[in-house]
């Protein structure tokens, strides 16, 4: 519901601010890239890879860690939630959530990215 959706949101957010800042701080490495002949569209898949290989990372550990933590949660939440158990459906939606995430909040920084051009890219590093 409207918890569930807020929380997505804020993690949408994290995630976009992450991404922008990892952007940033690579705008040197961008330059030396397109300097050595990537293309925009390269540069566009390499920032747009990233952040799906991170969110897919993260969103990799958190389900081992559920699938971990799933019988202990049930001995000791057993009393609050009967049934809890995590279903196949579940982890599908978790992947397909945090792959959805990465794709959203990967596509502003690579379009930035590639956007860039080599010389101001190498001139505005930090």
């Amino acid at each position: 519901g409207w918890i569930g959706g807020g929380v997505l949101i804020a993690i949408l957010l994290a995630s976009v601010n992450t991404m922008l800042m990892a952007a940033r701080q690579q705008t040197h490495d961008i330059g030396i890239l397109k300097a050595l002949g990537f293309t925009d569209a390269a540069a566009f898949r390499v920032m747009l890879g990233q952040a799906l290989l991170l969110c897919g990372l993260g969103g990799g550990l958190g389900i081992a860690i559920a699938i971990v933590a799933e019988p202990a949660l049930v001995v000791v939440l057993g009393a609050f939630f009967p049934g809890y158990h995590i279903t196949g459906g579940t982890l599908l939606l978790a992947s397909s959530v945090t792959l959805g995430l990465g794709l959203v909040s990967g596509l502003v920084p690579a379009l930035h990215s590639s956007r860039l051009r080599c010389v101001e890219a190498l001139r505005n590093a930090e």
